[in-house]
């Protein structure tokens, strides 16, 4: 059991030191007039962007992958197009996730705050699955182990805002299995061959 312990504090460490090295890029959207919107996304390091903007019905309306290596990013979106309802701005950095809500209404273009969230830390070893995970929102996490797409297994990790867990799963048998962790607003797969 101390074992245990130990060793999910060393990955808690590693994890930590991980997160403190990735930048949390920021974006702006401020809202223009006839229905337009400027997008706006700078950080220190140069990296490959992906940005996509999702109805809440979950179509894509927009997504581009950085081809290079960039530091900032500006555009000029024409909205127009779009009907009325909630959008997501999603920005993806490397492990980092950043997300703003868009509401257009009868061409008002309005913004939420920016939500953050960082890829967890998945590791298989000796048996043990181990996870850790930034929950920046402090939302309910759980993780859910498939097995060809049948659930399996499901575990409640609470909302706490750092998640560190150790998961046995020396009683499954030898075979390949998803486990997916989740939270209310986003999921994150690993695969696990035992």
């Amino acid at each position: 059991m101390k074992t245990k312990q130990f060793i999910l504090a060393i990955l808690a460490l590693v994890f930590t030191a991980n997160v403190f090295a990735t930048e949390i890029p920021e974006m702006n959207i401020i809202p223009l007039k006839d229905t337009k919107t400027l997008i706006a996304v700078s950080q220190t390091a140069p990296a490959i962007n992906e940005i996509s903007i999702t109805s809440e019905e979950g179509r894509v309306v927009y997504f581009k992958k950085t081809k290079k290596e960039i530091a900032s990013y500006r555009q000029i979106f024409d909205l127009s197009q779009l009907e009325d309802g909630a959008y997501e701005v999603k920005l993806k950095v490397g492990s980092a996730i950043v997300k703003r809500g868009l509401e257009i209404d009868n061409g008002t273009i309005s913004v939420q705050e920016q939500k953050t969230a960082l890829a967890p830390y998945f590791c298989f070893d000796n048996n043990i699955l181990k996870v850790s995970y930034l929950n920046f929102q402090k939302e309910d996490v759980q993780v859910k182990v498939y097995s060809d797409r049948e659930l399996i297994h499901t575990s409640k990790l609470g909302n706490e805002f750092s998640i560190h867990r150790g998961l046995d799963l020396s009683k499954l048998d030898k075979g390949d299995y998803t486990v997916m962790l989740a939270d209310a607003g986003n999921k994150y797969w690993f695969s696990v061959t035992k």
